[in-house]
Formats: structure tokens, sequence, C-alpha cells
């Protein structure tokens, strides 16, 4: 039996999500797809066979299923004369799977500060990669005070995400100069060719239009400014995005236009009488696009009260994290897309 992610739809793949069981009819297999389905068929020992295939994505993501020990995490290469560190690498939450991710964290550090807020049962590991930045949740009352405020546990990255923000302002302000570029990372992240990564970020700093880059809520990148917009933005979770489904929301289609797939907007509500009903991502942004500033308008415009409301990201009926993430970047209109630096997934085996 192929593994069910030879035939997923683009959105699962950009976003880093897991396999979905029953794809739409009509969903088309990719050139990708076929050459690690052929693979698969041919070779006894495929889940060797990703050396030969570095940029197959799905071959990648059937070996993660089948046995994840197989992966080796690839480092980005180091740019030539970087002169002082102008990236901060951000790991909120537990670091789990360090080890395959250490060698590819440490040679980042390189040209790179880390920061880290982290619980206890990882501290010593967080310190052992020599952070810029670290704060454990469970040695400041603050901190823990915080989180047991929040009514979902999934709430609780954005809290990190937020102190380790904290904590790279306050690196600035020891040096006496900023970063340029924001990375977000997980240590249980596998990023299949992260080779380029170090030039994609500084390539954002010579772009003032660019918006995120990366794989929806897990790993995403981009300018200072952008990024410490999520320094607030746990404040707001109990208040605006629980319960998210109940609630009429305005969308602004430029940046979703301007993206890709990488960020769940197909997760939001979309009046039915605007967009009627299509099945798949594809379908739904084709009639988004085909709309026009008319559609954007009415979309933007207050709707119809209790008017039928169609979604295409079945996930979490009181929060969705992902989704959150995303309305939080169409209200502040950042487009984000994926990039070949940071295309991956979770570790199926990292809990």
């Amino acid at each position: 039996m192929l593994p069910l992610c030879c035939c997923q739809e683009p959105w699962v793949l950009q976003s880093a999500s897991a396999d979905q069981p029953h794809p739409p009819a009509g969903v088309a297999t990719t050139a990708e797809a076929n050459a690690a389905a052929a693979l698969i068929q041919k070779d006894p020992d495929w889940p060797a066979a990703l050396p030969a295939h570095p940029a197959n994505l799905v071959l990648a993501r059937a070996i993660n299923q089948q046995a994840p020990q197989r992966l080796t995490q690839t480092i980005p290469r180091l740019l030539p004369r970087p002169g002082r560190k102008r990236l901060a690498v951000l790991l909120p939450g537990e670091l789990r799977s360090l080890e395959r991710s250490r060698t590819w964290l440490e040679t980042l550090r390189q040209q790179a500060d880390l920061f880290i807020c982290t619980t206890a049962a990882y501290a010593e590991a967080a310190s052992n990669l020599r952070p810029a930045g670290l704060a454990v949740v469970e040695q400041h009352s603050a901190l823990v005070a915080a989180e047991a405020d929040l009514p979902v546990g999934s709430m609780r990255q954005w809290h990190k995400l937020a102190k380790c923000l904290e904590l790279m302002r306050q690196q600035e302000a020891r040096r006496g100069r900023l970063y340029q570029q924001v990375l977000k990372l997980r240590s249980d992240y596998f990023v299949l060719q992260p080779q380029t990564l170090l030039r994609e970020l500084s390539a954002l700093t010579h772009n003032p239009n660019a918006g995120l880059i990366g794989a929806s809520d897990k790993v995403f990148a981009g300018s200072r400014d952008r990024m410490l917009l999520f320094e607030g933005f746990w404040q707001s979770l109990a208040g605006q995005f629980l319960d998210l489904e109940e609630k009429r929301w305005p969308i602004n289609l430029s940046p979703i236009l301007a993206g890709d797939d990488s960020a769940k907007w197909f997760g939001f509500g979309f009046p039915q009488r605007l967009v009627g009903q299509p099945t798949t991502v594809e379908e739904l942004r084709r009639r988004l696009s085909h709309g026009g500033p008319e559609l954007g308008r009415a979309l933007a415009a207050p709707w119809l009260p209790q008017e039928p409301l169609h979604t295409l990201c079945p996930d979490q009926p009181r929060f969705s994290s992902e989704v959150a993430f995303a309305r939080f970047l169409n209200f502040n209109a950042i487009p984000m897309r994926e990039t070949p630096a940071l295309r991956g997934f979770l570790y199926s085996d990292r809990n």
C-alpha cells in the first residue's frame, strides 16, 4: 500500500500539514508524487533513497511515516563575510527531537543568535545550545500565571513566542544594534533543503514588500518589523480568536492572492453567497482570483447576519492555531509564501 501523501493537495505540502486520509476527488498527482510512488514500488529499501532524490518532498514525507529515523537533517550554507549577526532565531516551546536538529541549530548559531522559551523539562538541553536569551517558564511566576490563564493549550506557543521576541529586544538593547531578520523554528521540524536559507532570509531585508516565508505557524520568517507584530498576538487569542467559527470576520483578499497556500486562509469562513461551496482549495482560490475588485469589496464589507459560511479547513472547533495565525496575517495585510529552504514537516515520532 502506498503512503497516502502520494496524492495530497498542494496546500498539505505547502503548510507542512499531516496527510489527509481522503483527498477530494479529482486531485491530480504531481510529477514529484509519481516519481516517489514509482521508487517505492520498485525499491524494497526505498527509505534509503532520499539522498539520491533530495528535492522530493513527497518521498521524504513517506519516509517520515515509515522510518523517520532514516531522515538526516541537511544544514544551511553559511554566508560569506556575514559581519555582525543580523538574524535572530526563535525556539518557543518544548524542544522535541532536538538531537536530530542540534547540528543545524549549532550551524545557524554561527551567523545568528538563538532565543529560547521552554519548559523545565527542556531547560538543560536549551542551555546547552548556548542561546543569547533563555527563559524557562517554571522559573518565572509571571510566565506561569499568563499561561495558566490561556483556555486552550495550543495558545501557549504564542505566549512563548512573545517571550522569545522580548528576549531578542533585550539583546538588541545590550548590543546596540537591531536584528534585520527573524526566524521562528521548531526542533521537531525536518527541513528538506535548507542550504539556501540564510541567503533567502538576507534577501527579505532588501524587499520592503515581502511578507512571510515558511509553512503555516510551524516555521516562518520575515523582517524584524513584521515578526515583532507577534509579540502582542497571544494577548488577543482568548478574546478574539476563541470560538472563531462563530464570528463573522471581514476578509482582505489582496494578501490571499499575493500569497500561496502555506498559511491556512482557506480555513476562514467565506459567505456562500459570494464564493459558493468549492470542494478544493484550488477551486476556492480560482473563484477568489476571478472575482476581481468587486468580490474584494464584498468580502471586506459587513456581511449579512446569520448567513451560511463555507470553509475548507476542518480543524479544532474551539481554537485552531493555524487559522488564527492566518487570520492575524490577513488583518495586517501580510502575504505568506512557502520557500524551498523551509519546506518540510514535523517528525512523525516527535512525541
